[in-house]
């Protein structure tokens, strides 16, 4: 069962440490669709062949997709925080609406870029 979602700067961390990715698989852990595009992003950058790579991750992890739920969750807080005048890359709130509607904790370093969702039931867990 998925308890928590990965944010793209843990998924770096778990990927290099085997601790941490034993830790992580018996947790239940699941990454956004848009984790994944980051993630491959740099290691494509860096001569991967991200083929490869993406099956791994696919293996390990849960990937969940961008659905209507998610999108819908994002447009409604993005047009909050717009016209409140705290604008957000859409990647953070994409990956923050997908934990809040799969009502999973977000595990992240980047705490400070989702403190502003927890109005909307984000759960946060600094990694």
């Amino acid at each position: 069962m998925v308890s928590v979602l990965i944010d793209t700067d843990v998924l770096i961390d778990v990927m290099r440490n085997k601790e941490l990715l034993w830790e992580m698989q018996l947790r239940g852990s699941a990454i956004s669709i848009i984790t994944l595009y980051e993630y491959l992003f740099g290691e494509c950058y860096i001569g991967k062949d991200i083929k490869t790579v993406k099956e791994s991750l696919e293996k390990i992890f849960q990937v969940i997709d961008l659905d209507q739920q998610i999108i819908c969750k994002a447009i409604e807080i993005d047009v909050y925080l717009t016209k409140n005048g705290e604008k957000m890359s859409i990647r953070d709130l994409i990956i923050g609406a997908t934990a809040i509607v799969y009502d999973l904790m977000l595990v992240t370093r980047n705490v400070e870029h989702f403190e502003r969702l927890k109005k909307f039931g984000l759960k946060i867990e600094r990694s």
